[in-house]
């Protein structure tokens, strides 16, 4: 096998791994709670419905799987 075989093949069989690691960190990411607009709550001129807006303007209610695609 020439070593531009191997190169390829190396680099093909690193992918799933690097797609893997970079799921668990997102998942990880996304299950320590609390986002951007998380300290917008504090301000009593703010209301959960502004915050849930924002929420949903930048789709961070989205699920998990459309996210990570996103983010990706």
């Amino acid at each position: 096998m020439n070593a531009r075989g191997l190169i390829l093949r190396r680099v093909l069989g690193l992918l799933p791994l690097l797609l893997a690691v970079s799921f668990l960190s997102f998942w990880l990411l996304s299950r320590a709670g609390g986002d951007a607009f998380s300290r917008l709550l504090a301000d009593p001129q703010i209301s959960q419905e502004q915050v849930a807006g924002l929420r949903a303007l930048y789709g961070l209610d989205d699920p998990l799987p459309t996210r990570y695609l996103r983010w990706l």
